[in-house]
């Protein structure tokens, strides 16, 4: 830490990017509680140092995908005097484990006669629509606990019956996503509609990609970032316009439920934008890391990269079934051994554009090996591919907006490049991931 500080404050760059790797090294390995607790530490203590938060995206996302309730459990010891930053994080990393939160704010109640101010700020950053769903008891005993309080300020009790009436509006628009699946539409994406929205944002206006976002015209942040990178090849922009753009699309984002962009996406194309030969590289970067800074636009927990397992050719070059696996947090107790939890994207031609669909009929999954929980809706998933520069052997990622030769890495990236992404005359087999977004079933809001 020591040696780090004094990298920092004299700016010897090498001593410092040899730090950050020594603890990146010591975080990609398996790691007890006590070197998770370590790392977390020193992680913490460059964000309250120098509001750097590189190094705590890289650790959340290195160690999200196992189980942190011992090590978090740990932590929430000292509950009181944790600061909202710790607690925000502790929530970020606990997944979908309502009970281990609902249990905290249960034990710091008791023999409590007001609210304390950190069980307060819990309560506020907490889904409680997935807590009632999945741990009503102790929803219910956390509720029941915060009603026996005896010194309980009138401001509180209207805060508490803010939060009881927002998490009802989440279990109802639950419900909506279940029924959404029943009548809904299960289009995830439509090759005209791709065509007409490029040419729709041609050339940069930031009103066009503002108005395409407010009207629905674009349902991901991944899209809008693709938008903006092809747009700024013929524009550039002041940081006043940047910031402007960037608060607008936050405001627009709030209001709409719009797929966040993830922190690895823009991090893979900043790296490779360095190697840009463009005199508007580091607008383009200025501005990514703009984005990435924004929570509202951007995020490193709540999406889920998933790569397509196989591909089913139904009809030659004319119906193709995508198959992905992928067990959804709101499904834990799913039992079933004869095939895996996941999902199935069906595209088919229409007329000379390709369709791509949410497979939900039980019919389509037999002899496939997967199988369809309802948890998954096809408005909360995008399609996306890996680009790959053969020489550099640098990976961007590419939203489904793609057709034709509107490719930004293409203008911004000297060499060739392993293109898999779709054409107007070729299926959309080569959109070989999907992005789901799954904030509803994450204990953080």
């Amino acid at each position: 830490r020591d040696l780090h500080k004094m990298s920092v404050v004299f700016e010897v760059e090498r001593v410092k990017k040899e730090c950050s790797e020594w603890l990146k090294a010591k975080m990609s390995r398996n790691m007890e509680d006590n070197d998770k607790l370590f790392v977390f530490e020193e992680c913490l203590f460059i964000i309250s140092k120098w509001d750097k938060w590189d190094l705590m995206y890289f650790l959340m996302t290195k160690i999200r995908s196992v189980d942190n309730s011992s090590f978090i459990s740990q932590y929430l010891q000292e509950f009181e005097t944790l600061t909202p930053v710790q607690i925000d994080l502790m929530l970020k990393l606990g997944g979908s484990n309502s009970e281990l939160f609902l249990r905290t704010a249960l034990q710091n109640l008791t023999g409590k006669t007001m609210l304390g101010k950190n069980v307060k700020y819990l309560l506020q950053k907490m889904n409680l629509a997935l807590c009632s769903e999945s741990s009503n008891e102790l929803y219910t005993a956390v509720l029941d606990a915060i009603s026996r309080l005896s010194e309980i300020s009138a401001e509180d009790v209207i805060f508490v019956l803010q939060l009881s009436t927002e998490g009802m509006r989440q279990v109802e628009r639950q419900n909506e996503i279940r029924l959404y699946n029943d009548w809904g539409s299960r289009v995830v994406l439509e090759g005209n509609k791709c065509r007409a929205l490029m040419d729709k944002c041609d050339r940069y206006a930031s009103r066009s990609i503002l108005d395409a976002v407010s009207n629905g015209d674009v349902s991901s942040m991944f899209e809008v970032v693709d938008l903006l990178l092809w747009c700024l090849n013929f524009n550039t922009l002041n940081s006043g316009e940047m910031e402007t753009l960037i608060t607008t699309l936050a405001d627009v984002c709030r209001r709409n439920r719009i797929q966040k962009v993830a922190n690895s996406h823009l991090d893979a194309i900043i790296t490779a934008l360095e190697d840009s030969p463009s005199e508007q590289k580091g607008s383009a970067i200025q501005l990514l890391e703009g984005i990435k800074k924004n929570e509202n636009l951007a995020t490193y927990n709540v999406n889920v990269i998933v790569r397509r397992d196989k591909l089913i050719e139904v009809t030659f070059d004319n119906l193709y079934k995508q198959c992905y696996i992928f067990k959804h947090p709101r499904n834990t107790t799913c039992d079933r051994s004869d095939s895996k939890c996941g999902f199935i994207i069906r595209s088919h031609k229409n007329g000379i554009d390709w369709i791509s669909e949410m497979c939900v009929d039980v019919k389509e999954y037999k002899k496939t090996g997967v199988h369809f929980h309802e948890s998954i809706s096809a408005q909360d998933v995008s399609m996306c591919t890996f680009i790959e520069h053969y020489e550099k052997r640098i990976l961007v990622t590419a939203s489904a907006l793609y057709w034709g030769t509107k490719k930004w890495w293409s203008r911004w990236l000297p060499g060739k490049f392993l293109d898999y992404t779709i054409s107007r005359s070729a299926p959309p087999t080569g959109m070989n991931y999907v992005v789901l977004d799954i904030r509803d079933y994450l204990i953080a809001k």
